[in-house]
C-alpha cells in the first residue's frame, strides 16, 4: 500500500494532517472524500512553501497576495504562481491542474466518484510535486542568507561541521536563478581586521566553496555567473573560494591565470591550496601555470602551518643560494632547516645533491660567505631524520666549511655576521 511510502517522502509534519484524513477516508471506502482531501493537502502544502519562498521576494509576495484574493480560483492561481517562479515545471503544472479539475468534479453533487487507484494517483501526484519538496530559496532570500552569514556571528554554531550541515540543508534548495546571486553576495563580504571578522570571512569562504562544489555550475557560460565581474569586484575573496581542489575544475581554463593573479602574498593559506591542486592530477598546461605562481612565494614566506613543497620550490631555492643576497640566503636557510624530512625525501638524489652544493656555496667563506647559512647547515647536519645521502653531503659540506673558516681565522679574517645578515 502507498501510505508507508508516502509517510517517508513527506518532509513536514504539518503536511501529514490532511493526508492522514485522506487515508481514513480511503480506508473507509469514501474515495470521493479521499480524493478531495488529497488535493487539499497538496494545496495547503504549496501555499505554505510559496509563503516561505516569498521572504525577501517582493514579486512573489505580491503574487501570493493576489492568489489568495483571486475571485475565481485560489488553487489555480497558486499553481500558476508556483510554475511562474519555477517551483513547478510546465508539465508539473498541467498535472496539478488535472487533479484540481477532477477535484472540482468530485466536490459537487453528482454520480461521479473516483476509483481507489485514482485516489492513489492523486496522492502520489501531490506528494511528488509538492509535499516531498522543500520550499526553494529565491534570489531575495539568497541575498539575505548571504548577508546573515557574513555579518551575524550567531547565524551558525562555530566550526566546519556546522558549515557543512548548513550547506547540505540549504544548497539543494537554492533555486537555479538564485545561485549566482548568493555567490556574488557572499564574495562581496568585506574583509575586516580582528579575530571575529576573520572568523566570519573564513565561514563565508568555506560556505561559498561548498555551495559551488554542490551546484557544480559551468562558470564560463552558465547564465548569471559573470566571472569577469566577480573577479573585478571581489578579486581576493574570489581567489580564496576558487583556489581549492574541490572547485578549481569549475574555473574555465582562460580564467585561471586571472584567479591566480588575484591571490596576494599576504594570503598565505592560498599557496598550500595551490599545491594540493597541483598534486590532484590536473593537465600539463595547468601544472605549469600553478608552478609559476607557487614559485612566486619565497620559501621563507611559506606559512608554518603547512609543509612547503620543496620539490616544486627547488629551482627558486637554488637561485637564492647561488645568488648574492646574504639576507635572502639566510632567511631561506632558516626556513629550510624546519622543513619536514618527508619533503626532502620527495627530491631525487640529484636534486638533493644540488641543494647540498648550493647550501655549501652560500655558506662558504670563499663564496657568498653567509654566517647565517653556515649556522643552518650545522642545524641540518645535526638532524637524524633526513635522507642518508643528503645527511652525509651536509656533514661533508660542514666539515669543508669548518676547515675554510679555520683557515680564515688563522689568516686573521673575522667570523662575525655581516650587517646585511
Amino acid at each position: 500500500m502507498i501510505w508507508d511510502e508516502v509517510r517517508r517522502q513527506v518532509l513536514q509534519e504539518d503536511d501529514l494532517i490532511l493526508l492522514q484524513e485522506c487515508r481514513l477516508c480511503y480506508e473507509a471506502g469514501a474515495w470521493r472524500a479521499a480524493y478531495i482531501m488529497a488535493f487539499l493537502a497538496g494545496m495547503e502544502g504549496l501555499e505554505r512553501r510559496i509563503d516561505e519562498m516569498a521572504v525577501g521576494d517582493a514579486a512573489l509576495g505580491r503574487g501570493l497576495r493576489q492568489a489568495r484574493e483571486s475571485p475565481s480560483s485560489k488553487e489555480a492561481s497558486l499553481i500558476d504562481l508556483a510554475a511562474k517562479h519555477e517551483f513547478l515545471t510546465d508539465n508539473e503544472k498541467k498535472r496539478l491542474h488535472a487533479v484540481r479539475e477532477m477535484r472540482n468534479d468530485y466536490a459537487h453533487a453528482s454520480q461521479l466518484s473516483p476509483k481507489a487507484y485514482e485516489v492513489e494517483v492523486a496522492v502520489r501526484t501531490v506528494v511528488d510535486l509538492v509535499l516531498a519538496r522543500p520550499s526553494q530559496v529565491l534570489p531575495g532570500r539568497a541575498r539575505a542568507l548571504a548577508r546573515e552569514l557574513a555579518t551575524d556571528v550567531h547565524r551558525l554554531p562555530p566550526g566546519v561541521d556546522a558549515e557543512k550541515r548548513f550547506v547540505a540543508e540549504v544548497a539543494p534548495r537554492v533555486h537555479r536563478s538564485a545561485r549566482a546571486v548568493m555567490l556574488k553576495e557572499l564574495l562581496q563580504s568585506r574583509e575586516e581586521t580582528g579575530q571575529l571578522n576573520r572568523n566570519l570571512t573564513a565561514r563565508v569562504v568555506n560556505v561559498a566553496r561548498q555551495m559551488l562544489a554542490t551546484w557544480r555550475p559551468d562558470l564560463g557560460v552558465a547564465a548569471g555567473w559573470n566571472l569577469d565581474r566577480l573577479l573585478s569586484e571581489s578579486p581576493a575573496m574570489a581567489a580564496k573560494v576558487l583556489i581549492h581542489p574541490e572547485v578549481w575544475s569549475l574555473v574555465p581554463t582562460d580564467y585561471r591565470s586571472r584567479v591566480l593573479g588575484a591571490a596576494q602574498k599576504h594570503e598565505p593559506e592560498l599557496w598550500p591550496a595551490m599545491v594540493r591542486i597541483l598534486h590532484s592530477g590536473i593537465e600539463v598546461e595547468g601544472r605549469e601555470m600553478l608552478l609559476q605562481k607557487i614559485r612566486e612565494l619565497p620559501l621563507h614566506d611559506w606559512p608554518y602551518a603547512s609543509a612547503p613543497p620543496l620539490k616544486e620550490l627547488l629551482p627558486a631555492i637554488l637561485d637564492v643560494f647561488n645568488g648574492w643576497s646574504l639576507q635572502a640566503a639566510k632567511w631561506t636557510a632558516d626556513r629550510l632547516s624546519d622543513v619536514p624530512a618527508v619533503e626532502f625525501e620527495k627530491l631525487d638524489p640529484d636534486e638533493r645533491s644540488r641543494l647540498a652544493s648550493a647550501l655549501e656555496r652560500a655558506g662558504d667563506p670563499k663564496a657568498l660567505n653567509s654566517w647565517g647559512v653556515r649556522d643552518d647547515i650545522k642545524l641540518l647536519a645535526a638532524r637524524t631524520d633526513l635522507p642518508r645521502d643528503f645527511h652525509t653531503q651536509l656533514q661533508e659540506a660542514w666539515a669543508r666549511i669548518g676547515a675554510e673558516s679555520a683557515s680564515d681565522a688563522t689568516a686573521g679574517h673575522s667570523e662575525e655576521p655581516s650587517a646585511e645578515e
